[in-house]
C-alpha cells in the first residue's frame, strides 16, 4: 500500500502539479537576474508558469479530442464485416 501511495503522490505533484516546471522557470528567472522572492519577480514567475502549464493543458486536451474523432472515423470506415 505504501508503494502505491508513493506512486500516486509522484504523479500528482510531479506531472499534475508540475512543480519540475515552476522550479526551471524559478531558476531561469534568478539566472538572468530577476528577484523571484520579491512580489514582481514572483508574479512574473507565476504568470509564466500558468501561461506554459495552461498551454500544455491545451495541446493534451485537444490531443484527446483528437485521437478521440479519429477513432469514430476510423470505426465509420470499417468494413461491414466488422459491425
Amino acid at each position: 500500500m505504501n508503494i502505491i501511495q508513493s506512486v500516486w503522490d509522484f504523479f500528482q505533484n510531479k506531472v499534475l502539479g508540475m512543480r519540475w516546471l515552476n522550479a526551471v522557470i524559478g531558476r531561469g528567472l534568478s539566472a538572468l537576474g530577476l528577484d523571484t522572492a520579491s512580489r514582481w519577480g514572483g508574479s512574473f514567475q507565476f504568470f509564466l508558469y500558468d501561461v506554459v502549464k495552461i498551454t500544455l493543458c491545451n495541446f493534451v486536451i485537444s490531443l484527446c479530442f483528437h485521437s478521440n474523432s479519429l477513432f469514430v472515423i476510423l470505426l465509420q470506415n470499417a468494413s461491414p464485416l466488422c459491425s
